[in-house]
């Protein structure tokens, strides 16, 4: 149940930035993460869709572009590799991190990096402030 809302309100997050014109960036290697939960939530060629939209729909950027400062996050975090892209992505370029991960959420409060735990977010509020 989670899950399913987790789900609609990411849909509905995304929807609401193509809206807005704002940029969506994703870590290549999520690319992986999200091929490998979508197979075994589904089937191999309802993830390879997924996949696809995903690359079409976010601004994929290189590991290459983020190791240091994942590496870094890494280093004093402890947190595991694919979150220290994330978290690289957010810190590097001083924008929010989406997250359903509670843990990764409280990583970002302690590296004063602005997050949003999707299961807490009030969509309605979060539209009337952008800009």
């Amino acid at each position: 149940m989670r899950e399913r809302k987790t789900h609609d309100s990411c849909v509905a997050l995304l929807t609401l930035f193509d809206d807005h014109g704002i940029e969506a960036l994703l870590p290549r290697c999520g690319v992986i993460e999200i091929a490998a939960v979508a197979t075994r939530l589904a089937d191999q060629s309802i993830s390879e869709n997924i996949c696809r939209e995903v690359e079409m729909s976010f601004t994929l950027i290189p590991e290459e572009h983020l190791f240091s400062t994942a590496k870094n996050i890494a280093l004093i975090e402890g947190c595991p590799g694919f979150d220290t892209y994330f978290l690289a992505i957010s810190e590097q370029n001083r924008i929010p991190l989406f997250t359903d991960d509670q843990g990764m959420h409280r990583i970002c409060e302690r590296r004063n990096v602005p997050s949003w735990l999707v299961r807490d977010m009030d969509l309605e509020s979060f539209k009337a402030n952008l800009p």
